[in-house]
């Protein structure tokens, strides 16, 4: 994963884990990382993802300003949560169990108050948006925690809502296949937009379906070539 500094390369990404990935920092190995999740995050039928229609405006705004940089577009899909012809969220599959909480600061945290006003704030000014780039992300995770101990989260992934079995398998594939064919719908729109000469469409991992370890390190990537064999395609844009 990108170890060096990329002088000439901006990093464009719809997926929140790349924002402080472990020990891992987009900000230390490239000219510039538009996190395009922190504002253009929305409902889609009611589940919250990034479209991929926002990742696409953000590499022509900035390409307009670069025009010598390269661009790294890291889309959210093909990844849950599915919002292409088959509608999934593990919310959808794996509905919390709530629970009567009596603590009133418990009960504020569970309403999402919190992540409201870090929003409210975010969007007020650029100045608390990069204070709160910096700490935010550490809020949500314990919040997240807080309150899923409190309520008695299901499942917290869509692959152990597969394990449980709150969902088919062919389900999930089927919404996985929208979803790819969503973004790759938009990667054609961005590419013709674009006007950029030489482009790649890759992935960063494969899907395993119905394992217990998803796409983690180690020892899954080892073992199953299927995480790291993925698609190179290379596209050269004609006028």
């Amino acid at each position: 994963m990108f170890p060096d500094y990329y002088e000439n390369t901006i990093y464009t990404s719809g997926n929140p884990q790349t924002y402080g990935l472990q020990e891992w920092k987009g900000k230390d190995h490239f000219f510039n990382v538009d996190s395009v999740w922190d504002y253009g995050w929305k409902d889609i039928d009611g589940i919250p993802t990034t479209p991929p229609s926002e990742v696409s405006k953000a590499i022509i705004r900035n390409s307009k300003k670069h025009k010598n940089k390269r661009f790294v577009a890291h889309f959210l899909q093909p990844h849950a949560p599915y919002v292409g012809d088959v509608k999934l969220s593990v919310e959808s599959v794996a509905p919390t169990m709530r629970k009567k909480i009596k603590n009133p600061l418990i009960k504020f945290l569970q309403i999402n108050h919190v992540r409201k006003l870090i929003t409210t704030l975010k969007n007020s000014s650029p100045y608390i948006r990069k204070i709160l780039n910096e700490t935010g992300h550490k809020i949500d995770d314990f919040l997240l925690k807080l309150t899923e101990k409190k309520q008695g989260q299901v499942a917290s992934t869509m692959s152990e809502a597969l394990r449980k079995e709150l969902v088919s398998p062919s389900k999930i594939k089927r919404a996985y296949r929208g979803n790819l064919k969503m973004v790759l719908e938009e990667v054609s729109n961005l590419i013709q937009e674009s006007k950029r000469k030489n482009i790649v469409i890759t992935a960063d991992h494969g899907e395993l379906f119905r394992w217990p370890f998803g796409h983690q390190s180690g020892l899954a990537y080892e073992e199953y070539p299927e995480l790291y064999h993925v698609p190179w395609l290379e596209v050269e844009n004609e006028d």
